[in-house]
């Protein structure tokens, strides 16, 4: 009729609310299938007027939700930029660290007035290889642990150096310069995660509090925290946390979560072996010293069994620093003994 609205043509808005994580699970398995939320309730809404009945059978299962909860956390991060900028972080924090640390050991090794002991450098690189830096407190925390190995290597060294009191105490100093400089690398990426929460917006917009106001301990735990979640997530819900970026156009920062993860993976898996490096690296240093061992007998045997600096020094590493000529000389008739008893000159 003339003058009346049409009411049958007019849209209307209604207005719902809905749980977040209900909202995001759907929302990506609707825009997998091309749909979104506004034309899905239209659907419902109209299946259950023409059936007089809800389309569907309600069914609860609380650890699909508990999982879509962390999915949608994970989200938030990713699409936040703030899982990008810890994560590039850490990366960053474990580079200066292992560059900090190897600074450390060289300078130690250059202010040594004696040769550094096997014992000394074996423990360190044993110590330094099962370090575990796979979190930001871990790499924070680990310069103040081998700190304490080192020194404890220092005085074990020196208890054991009774007869030799000058080797003793070289071998503490460079346990102790060692620590000092791997307790500055810890103190440098505290700084480097103090920093970034300080400075990063992306960091700053998921935490609920003003940086300044958390301890180191709290800085790398919020830091951690944003790097497992995504990575969890990535792990064990990878479907679902991929349906949540349909269409969404953050395929690049999802790629970065998996390559990420990838990473990950990668190094607990080569942590994981080093026991198996560590027995190398000593098999390798026997083997060496055979070699060596039988090359100054193979000298000897060549000039008829008579020990002499000349064969001494062509396989003892500068021997001219630590040994004198007479003191050649005289391990040079150890190894005479030795090739006696080889030739069957010896009863013994």
């Amino acid at each position: 009729m003339k003058g009346i609205k049409d009411i049958q043509t007019t849209v209307q808005n209604v207005n719902i609310k809905i749980d977040p994580v209900v909202k995001g699970a759907a929302e990506g398995v609707l825009s997998g299938m091309g749909l979104n939320m506004s034309a899905y309730i239209g659907m419902c809404l109209r299946q259950v007027a023409q059936d007089r009945k809800v389309p569907f059978t309600q069914s609860v299962d609380p650890d699909f939700w508990i999982a879509e909860s962390k999915v949608g956390e994970a989200k938030t991060y990713i699409e936040s930029g703030a899982f990008s900028a810890a994560f590039d972080l850490y990366l960053r924090m474990i580079d200066e660290f292992i560059d900090s640390r190897g600074k450390a050991s060289l300078s130690a090794y250059a202010d040594r007035d004696s040769d550094i002991p096997r014992f000394i450098t074996l423990q360190l690189a044993e110590a330094e290889a099962k370090t575990d830096l796979s979190s930001v407190s871990n790499i924070i925390s680990s310069g103040e642990a081998l700190a304490v190995k080192a020194r404890s290597v220092g005085e074990l060294f020196m208890a054991d150096a009774k007869d030799d009191e000058a080797g003793g105490e070289g071998g503490k100093r460079f346990c102790d310069a060692y620590a000092e400089g791997v307790e500055s690398a810890a103190k440098k990426a505290s700084e480097t995660a103090a920093e970034a929460l300080e400075s990063e917006a992306s960091l700053r917009s998921v935490i609920d509090c003003e940086p300044s106001n958390l301890t180191t301990e709290e800085k790398a735990s919020v830091l951690d925290y944003i790097i497992s979640t995504v990575l969890d997530v990535a792990s064990e819900h990878p479907s679902n946390l991929s349906m949540r970026f349909i269409g969404s156009g953050g395929q690049p920062e999802l790629a970065h979560v998996f390559d990420a993860l990838k990473a990950m993976e990668d190094y607990r898996e080569w942590l994981s072996k080093a026991d198996e490096r560590l027995q190398k690296n000593k098999d390798e240093i026997a083997r060496m010293e055979e070699a060596s061992h039988q090359h100054l007998l193979d000298l000897i045997r060549a000039q008829n069994g008579v020990p002499g600096t000349q064969n001494i020094t062509q396989v003892m590493p500068k021997p001219e620093k630590n040994l004198s000529p007479d003191e050649m000389i005289e391990q040079a008739e150890a190894f005479k003994k030795i090739m006696q008893i080889l030739n069957n000159e010896n009863e013994d």
